[in-house]
């Protein structure tokens, strides 16, 4: 969630997915968490509870995530955040494919956005049809629609998709079109760079690694591991 302030609550979380199964006991984290929604007044309760139920799919408590989504439809109109935890219980309970299913079926009813269409390329990387490349590329049409902020937030998004995938040519595409509107943007620039040697390329390291110097500064933390990876 934007903002929420959930250090401990991932703290607890971390140190119960690393107790052995017969031994969790979630409860605390369930009750930290719920605690800080519960302070948290710039969030809707659409969001609160879409929150809460992603705690419980996290927790692989599928059935009562269903029953705190199904409560929360009867209570709150269907915003963005519970139509999409929606699809996510759909997924945690029936695969990747069927909430695809799900989401094409309603995203006609749901304004645009970068968010969306990530959601969308998550599943369709998540279903592996033989494809994707192809459906991902649908994913970016129209995007300059979106404006500047959601174009980068989709390029760079659809970049980590294709990259998780191994569509090296498509990630390095997407990153440096991003690149090319944020020029002073290092982190874009060592994504591409890692990209660049992923692929062999020399001249684009050398080229990159440059760059990344004269943004980073050769005295930089930075520029110092990516001269130590050359």
């Amino acid at each position: 969630l934007p903002g929420l302030q959930q250090w401990e609550t991932q703290f607890l979380a971390q140190q119960q997915s690393e107790t052995p199964v017969a031994q969790r006991n979630w409860q605390a984290v369930e009750e930290r968490f719920l605690a800080e929604l519960a302070a948290r007044e710039d969030l809707s309760d659409a969001t609160k509870a879409a929150a809460h139920v992603r705690l419980l799919l996290q927790q692989r408590r599928h059935e009562e995530a269903q029953a705190r989504l199904d409560a929360a439809l009867a209570e709150s109109p269907p915003e963005l955040d519970l139509r999409m935890v929606a699809i996510e219980v759909t997924q945690a309970r029936n695969g990747s494919a069927a909430a695809l299913a799900q989401l094409r079926g309603i995203k006609a009813d749901i304004q645009d956005s970068a968010r969306l269409r990530l959601f969308e390329a998550a599943l369709i990387g998540a279903v592996g049809e033989d494809d994707v490349a192809e459906q991902l590329l649908a994913l970016e049409m129209d995007a300059k629609e979106l404006g500047d902020e959601e174009l980068d937030q989709l390029r760079r998004g659809l970049g980590v998709i294709h990259r998780r995938l191994g569509n090296l040519t498509a990630a390095r595409r997407l990153w440096s079109a991003a690149a090319e509107a944020q020029p002073n943007d290092v982190d874009l620039r060592i994504s591409l760079f890692e990209l660049a040697r992923a692929q062999g390329d020399m001249q684009q390291m050398q080229t990159l690694a440059e760059g990344i110097k004269e943004s980073a500064g050769a005295g930089s933390a930075t520029w110092k591991l990516i001269e130590a990876t050359r």
